[in-house]
């Protein structure tokens, strides 16, 4: 059964409904959509069960919820390496300082970057840059979430098919 599915609107679940059909060896037999979930209940040999109830409005609050704690803790990776590599600059610590600092805590500075797990993160995430109000490019925007960029563009592309 997939989880993982987010449903916006009335025809996000329409569309799930019919990819899915094709491909169960059971029937759907009903859905009941309520104000922050979808029931779907399928038949196999008669037998009417209850497939899931997938929450898409909690499901999407958590990815989202996700997506910015990591923007936010990779917005402080950054400013710390800059403050770091000041200090080296300003030589306020030396070569070997400043690299035992990014040997012994990367979890500090580095920035881990992910495949993307779904492709619909790649419209989630949309919402949320033009919520920040900020024109990014590609590569800030892969920094920012910790998203390969090539992920971002196979997804783009696989939605556009």
């Amino acid at each position: 059964m997939e989880t993982y599915n987010i449903f916006n609107s009335d025809d996000d679940i329409e569309r799930f409904i019919s990819s899915k059909s094709d491909t169960l060896t059971t029937k759907i037999f009903d859905v009941h959509k309520g104000q922050s979930n979808v029931t779907i209940i399928i038949s196999v040999d008669d037998i009417k069960k209850i497939a899931g109830t997938f929450s898409y409005y909690s499901f999407i609050q958590d990815k989202k919820e996700r997506f910015y704690i990591t923007g936010i803790k990779n917005l402080q990776k950054k400013t710390n390496f800059l403050q770091l590599y000041i200090q080296h600059c300003e030589k306020q610590i030396n070569d070997e300082e400043y690299e035992n600092e990014l040997t012994k805590h990367p979890e500090n500075y580095v920035i881990d970057i992910k495949e993307i797990e779904d492709v619909n993160d790649v419209v989630l995430l949309s919402k949320i840059i033009d919520k920040i109000d900020v024109n990014m490019t590609l590569d800030e925007a892969s920094e920012m979430f910790s998203i390969d960029t090539r992920c971002i563009r196979k997804s783009f592309n696989q939605l556009a098919e």
